[in-house]
């Protein structure tokens, strides 16, 4: 029969047309392995790279590079100290200190106390407070104790009424390495820098807090 007279898918026997339609078609192969990544190829090159040269997305620890580095040569620096527990005691000692951990890493706000020089201010918090403010007397220095770690001398005045935390705004919560998280809760630890201009505008706002002629208040003339 010629396929012109077929009425196909009637006589697959004989109709070319009908032999091709009733023919099996052929599997498609199905896949065994993932197909090539996706991925752009900086990616896949940067995962291809031994582990020591992949850039890392962690933020590394802020620290204080030297204290010639945070307030320069000569000028005067500012102190945040934290002396919960301990400040009745130091402030009668007229010192400021910091412990060195018997194991471990010693945490920068201790060695800090080290970084201090004879001149500077210290602002002195206690329980969520700011309780004092202070001039040093002396370099901070390592003193081999007991118990072994870092001093300061210090003349400790305290203020005409303790200035809460959560009185500070925003603008006077500086964060790392500064006393504060970037969120301005305050991180533990003994002894961080604190920005001297930040530090005069808290004296400015709480100047009938401070004692009269304190270093960080305006002077007349």
């Amino acid at each position: 029969m010629d396929d012109d007279e077929c009425i196909h898918g009637l006589h697959p026997g004989t109709c070319s047309i009908c032999r091709a339609k009733a023919a099996p078609k052929p599997l498609r192969a199905v896949p065994t392995s993932r197909p090539a990544s996706s991925r752009p190829a900086s990616v896949r090159a940067a995962a291809s790279r031994p582990a020591s040269t992949r850039p890392s997305t962690r933020a590394g620890p802020v620290h204080l590079a030297g204290r010639k580095e945070y307030f320069g040569a000569s000028a005067r620096g500012v102190w945040w100290i934290d002396q919960t527990g301990r400040a009745e005691e130091e402030w009668a000692e007229g010192v400021v200190a910091a412990v060195r951990p018997p194991t471990g890493s010693v945490p920068a706000s201790s060695r800090n106390v080290g970084e201090i020089r004879a001149g500077d201010v210290t602002l002195h918090v206690v329980a969520g407070e700011v309780r004092a403010v202070g001039v040093a007397s002396s370099d901070g220095r390592a003193t081999s104790g007991p118990p072994p770690g870092w001093l300061a001398e210090v003349k400790v005045v305290a203020l005409v009424r303790p200035i809460e935390l959560d009185e500070l705004p925003a603008a006077l919560k500086p964060g790392p390495p500064h006393p504060f998280t970037n969120q301005g809760f305050l991180q533990p630890g003994t002894c961080y820098p604190f920005p001297p201009s930040v530090a005069a505008d808290l004296a400015t706002r709480f100047a009938d807090r401070f004692p009269p002629e304190h270093p960080l208040l305006p002077q007349p003339g």
